[in-house]
């Protein structure tokens, strides 16, 4: 779980990165902030049950507001650096959260595992 939680950092920090040239860059920022930050404490065995929840449950809130976005996934919305139109900002973000959903997922598993262990 360490290799993956470095691995999942390295990533979410590339994300911030990103978020920089996005319309909304302070709000997407924060959002993956979060799971950043997580995922460095699981890097180094620290893992906090209710942060977890909390973001689990936000995320899970903001997928089901941006779910029908989804509805309008293409391949073109995935692969153009800018924003070609509203709709593949929205498959983007949607897609951004479901990662995070999967993710903060596996971090509070680990976290219930070794709670129980």
């Amino acid at each position: 779980m360490r290799v993956a939680s470095r691995l999942a950092t390295i990533y979410f920090l590339l994300v911030i990165v990103a978020q920089w040239n996005d319309p909304d860059p302070f709000l997407w920022t924060a959002v993956y902030a979060v799971i950043t930050i997580l995922s460095a404490a699981a890097a180094f065995d620290r893992y906090f049950l209710w942060p977890t929840v909390a973001a689990l449950a936000g995320y899970l809130a903001g997928l089901l507001v941006m779910l029908p976005a989804l509805l309008h996934f293409h391949l073109g919305a995935m692969t153009s650096v800018g924003m070609a139109s509203v709709e593949d900002e929205r498959v983007r973000e949607a897609i951004g959260l479901l990662i995070c959903v999967l993710w903060a997922a596996c971090l509070l598993g680990s976290t219930l595992r070794r709670r129980s262990a």
